[in-house]
């Protein structure tokens, strides 16, 4: 077995690498908490490596850590459609639920068939809902909450019914929702991201604290809705993603191809409404409205739809 003296020194030059190639301190926590999961004799805090501790919290002084910036809505669905276009509509379905509900990974690939509930509208229930951390399955979020519903219910996001339907039809009851494994969507994400000219590039993660910021920004949420929507336990949580300044920089960071898709997205949704209210002239209404509206002519529509 390594010696403690040993191993500590190992830990701090590995530090020095990461810090020196432009890591921020969590990481370097992450690993020294995966250390002691396998050596509980450093614990508790560490306490046999007192040297790793004071690098961690040098480490944190020179670089703080910082929060991941939200993704817009409009650059979600831009994601989304890339996805779409390159044959992956499960992808892009995943996406946006992710965004609308204030989904972390973990959540969603956790997600099971039956805990997309439809609306029961007998008895006033209009919208679809997610139920997170079922007591079943006895695993609590980070909260230590069991059962949490979240609902589909913004008229914003009216459509995200029909795409909760679909994954529901896809898999049985207690089958796994995502029907990819996590490091396939992170790296398809990623992908798409990329191609969009976006910087980072974006990771899931975004997409829950976008779906926070964009209900903040909006107006949609208040800021104790969306504590509770995304089972945060403190407002501070929350608060740091009223971000509207930095939402409207991470839509600036798109590329050419970027602002193509951003563009149809916001013609999309203006189609969207006027397909709404006469819904059984649809198809003739968005053909005039192509015809007619000059953006429609100079940005091709998606190769597919999701």
């Amino acid at each position: 077995m390594t010696t403690i003296p040993a191993l500590e020194e190992t830990l701090l030059e590995y530090f020095n690498e990461l810090y020196f190639e432009g890591h921020d301190s969590p990481d370097g926590s992450k690993l020294a908490a995966a250390v002691a999961h396998f050596r509980l004799d450093l614990l508790p805090k560490l306490i046999n490596m007192p040297r790793v501790q004071r690098a961690l919290k040098g480490w944190k002084r020179l670089v703080p850590p910082r929060s991941r910036l939200p993704l817009p809505w409009e650059v979600a669905c831009a994601v989304a459609n890339q996805l779409a276009a390159n044959n992956d509509l499960h992808a892009a379905r995943l996406v946006i639920v992710m965004f609308v509900f204030y989904l972390g990974p973990v959540e969603l690939m956790s997600l099971t068939g039956w805990q997309l509930v439809p609306p029961v509208r007998a008895a006033g229930h209009n919208a679809w809902s997610l139920v997170l951390f079922p007591l079943e399955n006895e695993t609590c979020s980070k909260t230590g909450a069991y059962n949490e519903s979240i609902l589909g219910d913004l008229p914003f996001y009216n459509f995200i019914g029909d795409v909760l339907k679909l994954l529901k039809t896809d898999v049985e009851e207690r089958g796994l929702v995502a029907q990819v494994r996590y490091p396939q969507l992170a790296q398809a994400f990623r992908a798409a991201g990329q191609r969009l000219g976006l910087e980072g590039p974006p990771t899931l993660y975004q997409l829950r604290h976008g779906g926070a910021s964009a209900g903040l920004a909006s107006g949609r949420r208040s800021i104790p809705e969306v504590k509770a929507r995304g089972r945060w336990a403190s407002g501070s949580s929350v608060t740091r993603y009223g971000k509207g300044g930095r939402i409207a920089d991470q839509v600036a960071t798109a590329g050419d191809e970027g602002d193509r898709q951003l563009q149809w997205s916001l013609l999309h949704r203006l189609l969207a409404k006027a397909m709404k209210a006469l819904h059984q002239h649809r198809f003739r209404l968005l053909e005039q409205i192509l015809e007619g509206d000059d953006l429609a002519r100079q940005v091709p529509a998606p190769a597919l739809r999701f």
